[in-house]
């Protein structure tokens, strides 16, 4: 098996696991809340917790994916850079056949300790399928080898079974039991044939309850489900709890019938006392580890001895199905971007198996924050034929995947082929609201080639397409104009914030852009208050990162790092051409080696500009804060204030 075979398995597995703690963990929760109603009830709860283990992973990989959100909190020291519009970079992407120019860092080995985890994983769900095999071949050895007797037709019927049931007589100290799926048949003692009437009875019914409560399917549905999840102490928990609910939901049906509790009981114990134990794959009349809390329960007179109507029944399966749903979709959050070639193959197996391009998408914009275009290229495309191949190519999925890429291509300076992207994009969804981005990319292409003219068609176009959110391309419409003085920009500006949610981040931009329109049009108190506005809505938008376990704060006996270099950010074409000046803050954590980790926007400005301060920051380099003679790990604040030249 691969390297990315096993982070794929192993992803799988660590998914699988704390969902099936949270199964149990509801089905406790509902089985204590139904300690009044009966066994059966219970029983039925428990049954639907174990199916619900083995179609999670089923479901999570044809579900699409669903993040969790990310915990937040506080930050710590600061440092200040100014950012200035420099040469615009490009890059190219990779042309089939042509030599590297570098050989690539090899693929680091995948830690030894996943590849024991899943080896272990495999050899404990082996170890618990075989187990139960041999065992099932065993107690299909006994049914062969029985004596054939006479069939409980009345009394199968009086249970409402209606098909034939077989009895078969093992030698003398065999503990009754019920065994088979197509053709169910009760293994009975020879010995029982001295048996009373009642006695041998009450264990035919016992045993056919069992047949008529499907439990011989629902037992080995839940064995199965046991072997995945052996090494989780709940399934463990309960496969106990299963085993007796159900014990005790057979013996009610053998009460229902009319036989009495003081002599079931004495038939219970004299059986569990004297007949040898069964294999963990029958279906037993009575295991001594059960039979005190079943005593207890057959003589007590006030328990609900009833079964689930279809009603309730349907109504807990469509409930399980509305928690299992969301369930398996739910993921932890996004992984950071790949590094090698195996992970960027495990990165896109998983994708493509739970039909999430959303995956991929954010592993790219990860890579593209720390500077590793190609790699954010390569999932970018496997997004887009992951978006192909799960919906077709004539959905609107597919359009946003080419979106998506004509962004990407735009962004690093391939306008030619970021337009070829949104052409098709805007082609697929004409008519259609969903069409305005691409529209509006078409434009900005056509600002980037100095096509005002044309980039204004485009930015009425997407503005045409979706009236009801054409905050943006009004504001571009705005800046296409900018150059000029009058009221038709303003009206634009203005048109803009009325369409833009107050406190959204494009309500900021816009009002950020309307601010430096008014004040070049010598209007600066306005044009103050305006950007007060904006910078208030900032700060609103701002967020607390989430920080790492063991990273300090300066102060208190904590140096702060020291900067030993860094790469100024760029400005991004969207900023360029917006002539957008703003202030961002990131935040990060200095490590021991220097080097900046899990870097945050706390306080953003948007125009791309966000991506190109984290790109930046990725390649500073620090001397390490140090506590008490040693380095650690220091949080930091850098502020990143863009100006025009």
């Amino acid at each position: 098996m691969t390297s990315s075979h096993i982070t794929l398995v192993f992803n799988l597995l660590a998914a699988a696991g704390w969902k099936s703690i949270v199964v149990m963990a509801i089905a406790a929760l509902a089985t204590t809340l139904l300690r009044s109603r009966s066994a059966a009830a219970r029983h039925f709860v428990w049954t639907l917790a174990f199916a619900a283990l083995l179609i999670l992973p089923l479901l999570s990989f044809t579900l699409p994916a669903l993040y969790l959100p990310v915990e937040m909190t506080n930050q710590a020291a600061i440092f200040k850079t100014v950012a200035t519009p420099q040469p615009a970079t490009t890059f190219t992407p990779a042309v089939k056949g042509a030599k590297p120019q570098a050989s690539p860092a090899p693929a680091s080995r995948m830690p030894d300790a996943r590849r024991w985890i899943v080896l272990l994983w495999a050899l404990g769900v082996a170890g618990v399928l075989l187990k139960t095999a041999v065992a099932w071949i065993k107690l299909a050895a006994v049914r062969r080898n029985a004596t054939p007797a006479a069939t409980p037709v009345e009394l199968a019927r009086s249970l409402g079974i209606h098909r034939s049931i077989e009895v078969r007589e093992t030698h003398d100290r065999q503990m009754p039991f019920a065994f088979g799926l197509l053709k169910p048949a009760v293994l009975m003692p020879s010995a029982s044939v001295r048996w009373d009437d009642e006695r041998r009875q009450v264990v035919l019914l016992h045993e056919l309850a069992h047949v008529q409560r499907g439990d011989l399917e629902t037992h080995l549905l839940a064995r199965v489900a046991l072997a995945f999840y052996w090494w989780n102490p709940l399934a463990w928990f309960a496969w106990r709890q299963f085993l007796n609910e159900r014990e005790r939901a057979a013996d009610d049906l053998v009460l229902a019938s009319g036989t009495l509790p003081s002599g079931y009981a004495r038939h219970l114990l004299e059986i569990a006392r004297t007949m040898h134990s069964a294999p963990a794959t029958a279906i037993a009349i009575a295991r001594p580890s059960q039979l005190e809390a079943r005593i207890r329960a057959i003589l007590d007179a006030g328990i609900n001895r009833g079964t689930p109507g279809r009603i309730a029944a349907g109504a807990a399966a469509l409930a399980s199905i509305c928690l299992l749903v969301p369930l398996a979709a739910l993921r932890a959050q996004a992984p950071a971007a790949p590094t090698t070639q195996a992970d960027i193959d495990a990165t896109i197996r998983t994708a493509q198996s739970q039909k999430s391009p959303e995956l991929l998408d954010s592993a790219a914009k990860a890579a593209t924050s720390q500077s590793k275009p190609e790699i954010a290229r390569k999932l970018l495309d496997a997004s887009v034929d992951v978006r192909r191949q799960s919906f077709g190519e004539r959905s609107p999925s597919y359009a946003i995947g080419l979106r998506n890429l004509a962004d990407f291509n735009r962004r690093n300076g391939n306008v030619p082929e970021a337009e070829s992207l949104y052409s098709q994009a805007a082609g697929l969804l004409a008519g259609q609201p969903e069409s305005a981005p691409a529209l509006t990319g078409l434009g900005l292409c056509a600002l980037s080639s100095r096509d005002s003219e044309k980039a204004a068609g485009y930015f009425a176009q997407a503005q045409a397409a979706d009236p009801e959110r054409a905050g943006m391309p009004l504001t571009w419409l705005a800046v296409t104009q900018n150059q000029n003085a009058g009221d038709e920009t303003e009206k634009l500006f203005m048109q803009a914030l009325a369409l833009e949610a107050p406190g959204s981040a494009d309500y900021a931009a816009t009002s950020e852009l309307y601010a430096r329109f008014l004040r070049r049009h010598n209007r600066d108190d306005e044009g103050a208050a305006v950007l007060e506005r904006a910078r208030q809505t900032r700060r609103a938008l701002g967020s607390k990162p989430a920080m790492s376990a063991g990273v300090h704060r300066a102060g208190k006996g904590v140096t702060m790092p020291g900067l030993l270099s860094k790469v100024e950010p760029q400005y991004s074409e969207e900023a360029r051409l917006a002539k957008y000046e703003g202030t961002a803050v990131v935040y990060a954590e200095i490590g021991v080696d220097g080097v900046p980790h899990n870097i945050q926007i706390v306080s953003g400005v948007g125009f791309g500009l966000d991506d190109k301060a984290i790109e930046a920051v990725n390649q500073w380099r620090f001397k390490p804060g140090m506590f008490e003679g040693q380095p650690v790990t220091v949080q930091a604040n850098i502020e990143i204030n863009w100006r025009l030249l």
